[in-house]
Formats: C-alpha cells, sequence, structure tokens
C-alpha cells in the first residue's frame, strides 16, 4: 500500500512539473491560477490603483502592448504574451531595430515561468546580451526615493520632483556622499517646445511623452543641488534586494516605451509610485493618492505604507553659503564685502589682528560659496564673471595653510513630509454689510499660501490651484460663485548678506471684487493680474513685508466691460509663532475702460490658526469700495 501511495505521489508531482506540451495547455493553467488578476502581473503593466474600477494601462506606446486590446485587458495581454514566446515574435526598440520577445519583456517572462514553468517549455530560449549587461549593471544593494525642494522659476518645478536614488554595492562614506558610485531613475516629460504657455497647456493636457532613464546620481546633485540651489531630501526606502531585482526588471520593459506625461496626475512622482508597486506589489501607494499627483504626496504615501528606512539631507550651495555666512563676524563681513564688490582689493595681511588666518580662511570659503551660488556652478563647469576672482580666493586659501572644516550645515527647506497636506477645504459662514449673512465653502486641490504654516514649503511661495469660494445668501435665497483662482503664484524668497532677492506673482482667474457696485451681483468676471517687487524681514522673519506692483486687466459684469490699468500692494505678514500666520494686504490700483473708472483701495485681513493637525481655524475681512465690509469665520481641513 505505501509503495502504490508512493507511485501515486510521484506521478502527481511529475505531472505538474513537466512541461506544458501546448499553449492551449499554458492557456488553460493560467485561467485557472487566474494569474491575469494577480498584482505582480498588474503591476508589470502599469495598471495603478485608482479610485474608480479600471483596468487602463498608463503606457501609451502601442509596442508595448502584444495584443489588439491589451491597453484595457490585463488577461486579454497575459494569452498574447504566453502566444508572443511560443513564436518567439520580434518586438521593435527603435526605428531601425528589433529584439526578441523574450529581451524585451523580462519580467512578464519571469512572472510567467514561476507560475508555469516555462523554462522547461523554452529550454533554447534567445540569448540576450545587452540585457545581461543590464542586469549585472543593475545590481543595487538599496533605494531611495529622493525630493527635490520647490524651484519657482520653473513651471514643471514648482511643486518639487521626485526620483530614485539606486545605490551600488561596495560604496564607501566619501562615494555615498558624493553620489559618484550609484544611478539615477528618473521619469520626466520629453517636451517639444520652449514657449511657457505652449509648455504648461500642453503638459496639462498630456502633450509631452514621458519616458524613465537611468543617469549617474552625480549629474541629479550637480543639476538640482548646485545648479538650481534646491535641497535635497533622501528617503532610503525598505525594500529586499529580491524586490530591487524585479524593479530592475519593470524598469528595463518600460525603458523602452513611452506614457503621457501628465503635470496634475500622471507624472514624475507617480510614475515613481507604480514602479515601486512592481516590485512590491502587495502594497497599494497608487490607491492612496487622489486624482491629483503631488510630489510631497508621495512621500507621505511612504511613510503612511512604512517603506521608510531613513532621511538624509543634502544642501543645496544656498544653503551652504547662508551656513557659512551666518557664522561671519561683522569685520569679517565688512571684508567679504570688499571682496566681492572690489576683486583687486587684496586681503588684510595674515598678521592682522582684526582677522588672522582662520579668520580670512572663513571669509575666503564663504566667498567661494557664494561665487558658486552666484554663477549655477555644477560639475565641471567654469565661472564666467567671476572667474578670475574664483582663482585669486582659492590661491589664498590655499596660503592660509588652515584645514577645512566639515561643517554640519542645516538645509533652508523643511521635510516637505512635515507640511500640511496640499488639499483643503473649509466650511464657515461670514457677513456683508449690502447683502447679510451668508454660508461659505471654499475648495482648493494645491497647494500651499503664505499663511499657513510654512513647515515643510517653501519660505515666502504661495502656489494656489483652482481655489474655489461659494457663497449662500439666506435673505436672497441665491448662491453664487465669489471668487475661482485658477493659478496664483507668489514667490517672496528671503534675502540674504550679499544675496538680494526680489518677488513676483501671477494671479488669474474669476473674481467678484468689492469696487463693484453694491447689489450687483453679475459684476464677475475674468483677471489676469502681474507684479514685481521686494520682501523686507523684520523682527527675525516674525513679520515679513511685501511691496508689489504690476498690472491688472480682464472682463466683468454681464456687459463684458474690458479694463487694464496698475495695482499697487502692501502686504505684511505676522507670525508670532510657527502656527499662527496673519497676512494684510492693501491694494490701490486705478483701473480703466471705456467712460469709466475705478480708483480705490481694497483692504484684506486673514487669520489662521494651526491647533491640530492638518485642521486650522480661519477668519478674516475685506474692506473696499463705498465703505463695504464683509467677515467670515470658518475651519479649514488639509486632506
Amino acid at each position: 500500500m505505501w509503495c502504490l501511495l508512493g507511485n501515486r505521489l510521484a506521478q502527481t508531482l511529475f505531472a505538474q512539473s513537466r512541461a506544458p506540451s501546448s499553449l492551449e495547455e499554458l492557456l488553460q493553467r493560467a485561467e485557472s491560477l487566474h494569474l491575469a488578476d494577480s498584482p505582480r502581473w498588474r503591476k508589470i503593466l502599469f495598471i495603478p490603483d485608482r479610485a474608480y474600477a479600471s483596468d487602463k494601462t498608463l503606457i501609451q506606446d502601442p509596442r508595448f502592448f502584444l495584443g489588439p486590446r491589451g491597453k484595457h485587458f490585463p488577461a486579454t495581454e497575459l494569452r498574447a504574451t504566453l502566444q508572443s514566446f511560443f513564436e518567439n515574435r520580434m518586438i521593435p526598440t527603435g526605428e531601425k531595430t528589433s529584439q526578441s520577445v523574450f529581451c524585451v519583456f523580462p519580467a512578464r517572462y519571469r512572472f510567467l515561468n514561476e507560475h508555469l514553468n516555462l523554462d522547461a517549455r523554452f529550454p533554447d530560449k534567445p540569448q540576450c546580451p545587452s540585457f545581461e549587461k543590464y542586469l549585472k549593471f543593475t545590481d543595487y544593494e538599496r533605494v531611495s526615493v529622493v525630493f527635490s525642494h520647490y524651484f519657482m522659476n520653473s513651471p514643471s518645478s514648482m511643486f518639487g520632483h521626485t526620483l530614485l536614488r539606486m545605490h551600488h554595492r561596495g560604496s564607501t562614506p566619501i562615494l555615498e556622499k558624493t553620489g559618484q558610485l550609484d544611478d539615477a531613475v528618473n521619469f520626466s516629460a520629453y517636451p517639444d517646445n520652449s514657449n511657457p504657455v505652449l509648455y504648461a497647456l500642453k503638459g496639462l493636457a498630456g502633450g509631452f511623452p514621458g519616458r524613465f532613464a537611468i543617469m549617474p546620481y552625480f549629474t541629479k546633485l550637480q543639476e538640482y543641488s548646485n545648479y538650481e540651489s534646491r535641497d535635497l531630501w533622501e528617503y532610503e526606502l525598505t525594500l529586499t534586494h529580491e524586490e530591487i531585482k524585479w524593479m530592475s526588471l519593470v524598469l528595463w520593459e518600460q525603458g523602452f516605451f513611452y506614457s503621457d506625461y501628465y503635470f496634475l496626475d500622471e507624472n514624475c512622482s507617480y510614475v515613481l509610485l507604480l514602479l515601486l508597486e512592481a516590485a512590491k506589489p502587495e502594497v497599494r501607494l497608487t490607491g492612496m493618492l487622489p486624482l491629483y499627483t503631488i510630489p510631497a504626496d508621495t512621500v507621505r504615501a511612504l511613510q503612511e505604507a512604512k517603506m521608510i528606512r531613513g532621511v538624509k539631507s543634502r544642501p543645496s550651495n544656498l544653503s551652504r553659503y547662508v551656513s557659512y555666512a551666518n557664522q561671519l563676524t561683522p569685520t569679517q563681513r565688512d571684508i567679504l564685502k570688499i571682496k566681492m564688490s572690489q576683486p583687486g582689493a587684496p586681503m588684510p595681511p595674515a598678521s592682522d589682528q582684526n582677522c588672522d588666518k582662520i579668520c580670512q580662511s572663513q571669509v575666503l570659503d564663504a566667498g567661494l560659496e557664494l561665487i558658486d551660488y552666484r554663477e549655477h556652478l555644477a560639475g565641471s563647469m567654469k565661472p564666467k564673471e567671476y572667474g578670475p576672482l574664483r582663482e585669486q580666493m582659492l590661491l589664498a586659501r590655499a596660503k592660509t595653510g588652515i584645514k577645512s572644516e566639515q561643517k554640519e550645515v542645516t538645509p533652508l527647506s523643511t521635510q516637505p513630509e512635515l507640511g500640511h497636506h496640499s488639499g483643503f477645504f473649509l466650511l464657515g459662514g461670514g457677513r456683508h454689510t449690502e447683502f447679510g449673512n451668508y454660508g461659505l465653502f471654499e475648495w482648493r486641490p494645491a497647494f500651499h499660501d503664505v499663511a499657513s504654516e510654512s513647515l515643510g514649503y517653501g519660505d515666502g511661495m504661495e502656489i494656489r490651484f483652482m481655489d474655489t469660494e461659494l457663497r449662500y445668501y439666506p435673505k436672497l435665497h441665491r448662491a453664487e460663485l465669489n471668487r475661482f483662482t485658477a493659478l496664483r503664484i507668489l514667490s517672496a524668497p528671503p534675502s540674504y548678506f550679499l544675496i538680494n532677492s526680489y518677488a513676483w506673482e501671477l494671479d488669474m482667474g474669476l473674481d467678484h471684487p468689492l469696487w463693484c457696485q453694491s447689489g450687483d451681483h453679475s459684476c464677475i468676471g475674468l483677471y489676469l493680474q502681474g507684479g514685481v517687487g521686494k520682501r523686507v524681514d523684520l523682527l527675525g522673519s516674525r513679520a515679513i513685508a511685501i511691496a508689489m506692483v504690476g498690472p491688472r486687466m480682464g472682463v466683468v459684469d454681464d456687459k463684458k466691460r474690458a479694463y487694464i490699468g496698475p495695482e499697487m500692494s502692501l502686504s505684511l505678514l505676522l507670525r508670532p509663532f510657527d502656527r499662527i500666520g496673519w497676512m494684510t494686504t492693501a491694494r490701490r490700483f486705478a483701473l480703466y475702460g471705456r467712460r469709466w473708472r475705478v480708483i480705490d483701495t481694497e483692504i484684506e485681513s486673514l487669520l489662521r490658526i494651526n491647533g491640530v493637525p492638518q485642521w486650522d481655524v480661519q477668519t478674516g475681512m475685506k474692506y473696499g469700495n463705498q465703505k463695504t465690509l464683509e467677515y467670515h469665520f470658518g475651519l479649514l481641513h488639509y486632506f
């Protein structure tokens, strides 16, 4: 009896391990195992976990799909993939090049092989020299997500940027710091024009193809940290070596193809999360995000999934210079100021009691950092304006004989995930002197305003996107759109020693200005406003004054009256404590239209108090034409 049971067991194991004799048998087994519904298979195809049920992949390149309806049906694509392996189909990978399906889709093959034992069916599958070379090159030990802080001078980088740092084996502390041994995985758009308006419109509409690229991490450090002066935050992930191998396989497949790049959702951060899900399918990172994606939200998603092992900062050249400059004495600052304004001026003699060799070395270190910042030096770039002065400083620094100290530099920015969430809604009520009480609802998907707590965001930055304010007046039995801010950008960075920064703003949308005639609810229309100005810090940045001047134009009311004219504003931001922001703005404008003009002053004040995480209390008032006054109170929640 035991022999009979042993024979039956051997026959069963043999039947399970033997190679399927036909494609149909493979397809039947794949269907019985529900492989097309496997999270791993869906992530290999780049199907995100959406808020609504969908099997649609993000990939747009038709060469990626082996079946006619593979873009929308993962089961169809699985069947077509198995058939392609049987046929050893050639896949176009360039304009004039093709490769075997075994070489183009190794992640698909590994997944199916683990469940269907394809190696036994294809013992003589084609060799893939370029793929084997890639596997040796990408034998990474660790992976980190890198957040490049907000860069207000570029439309595509205002919300920050994320990429992956791939840590090679055998790194030393020095190589770890410089990043010379590691690689960067970046997903970015490939624009076909440089016009800022077309760039923004096509980016919103997915008009640019997006692709993955692998490059030396050192080059991205130079680009972001030095050239653009952006602090970097590195988040080491808890991925295992096996999970990193899966990521490398999927990355190889995706490298041949493109997907549409959308600024709001299918952007650099969202696609990187999908790549991480392909390495670790049991986590649902894309499912944590709303319909739009902001890079800081992806860091929060990783944190909530407990995938972050540790955090490191990489201060920018601006942060480095400010750190050096803050340690200079008044005498050292005077010397540096003279040296920068008069390059030919000699340094004080080393015997000078007011500034000895140590003093001079500190001045020169700060001066070299300042030149690197002003010239945007990165990598092997050479200075253009300060070339001779930089050489003089380097020679003078060497003559001091003082060894450079490894100073701990604190970034000017803070970790993005520490800030409030990017969207908010507000519920409240108020009163208008003409129309009585009103209920208030405000909603904004992104991103930050200067009255909110600045932790996790840039100092003096404001980006408001699709900010919508609705009101209901019970007395009039009327609901109305009071304001719609399509996009408002304010960049008012602080100035530092020998670095003067200027403020600028751009504002567009629909508004219901207070200088309309009383009772005229039709007085709402399009507006466009810009301005330049200056920020002044008072009381150690607890009080900030921002003066702006620029044009304002638009069309208002049902008669479509156009106007244009200058506007001046003065804003005062008081922040007695980190969690309290009180912003008051006075605007003086002179707007001219056909047969009419409006010259008036508006005063707007907003107080925001952060009580508990993601919740604020807000109160505000406006005073304008014909002594019109309104005020409101509300509770605000970030999400």
